[in-house]
């Protein structure tokens, strides 16, 4: 019965004991082990810090569980993207019942994008020519000698700025065409694939 007493009480000295809270469990630089209900220092530890129970038991390790959370956010963002696809691949064989009506719709975006750029190139000369006015007259007055009146220095730089504005939507314009080509290929030849697989 002693001999009983004294190995509890061996055995109980040896588990690390947890009266409330977490304790934690690290290794050193040098090797040693280390229990506290405290988390260590990052400058402390060699090993990043596992959660025990009660019973001295592992329940939590970082690092596990960091790739515990990584597969599981992988995962999830795999069976999003799958969901996604369906999406697209429903809405394709909903919209479009041949290939060559994806060049049709292709079309109509692009003839669209370039009224747009044809009104904005034609609006941008029509500002280039109110510069080129504003200048001329600012060239009569310094050859009489006369002070530039400041509206017509602001309408010069409200014109700069214009031009500057139109310049950045001709280019977003241009670069819509290049997304709505790359689209609709892409659309079309998924769709093909579709099609193809519904007929086997």
């Amino acid at each position: 019965m002693r001999q009983f007493l004294v190995a509890g009480l061996i055995s109980a000295l040896l588990v690390p004991t947890v009266t409330a809270g977490t304790t934690y469990k690290w290794v050193d630089e040098k090797g040693k082990v280390h229990y506290s209900d405290k988390p260590p220092l990052p400058q402390e530890a060699k090993t990043a810090p596992s959660e025990l129970n009660r019973g001295g038991v592992v329940v939590k390790n970082p690092e596990v569980l960091k790739a515990e959370q990584e597969a599981k956010a992988a995962q999830r963002s795999e069976e999003q993207k799958l969901l996604e696809q369906r999406r697209r691949d429903n809405a394709l064989l909903k919209t479009y019942t041949k290939p060559e009506e994806v060049d049709l719709v292709r079309d109509r975006a692009l003839e669209g994008i370039d009224a747009e750029i044809k009104s904005s190139q034609l609006r941008r000369k029509t500002v280039e020519q109110h510069i080129v006015e504003a200048n001329k007259q600012i060239g009569r007055l310094e050859k009489l000698k006369r002070p530039v009146p400041q509206d017509i220095l602001d309408d010069i730089k409200r014109d700069q700025s214009e031009l500057t504005r139109i310049d950045a939507l001709i280019k977003a314009r241009e670069q819509d065409k290049v997304e709505v080509k790359q689209k609709a290929e892409g659309d079309k030849r998924r769709l093909i694939e579709l099609q193809a697989a519904t007929k086997r």
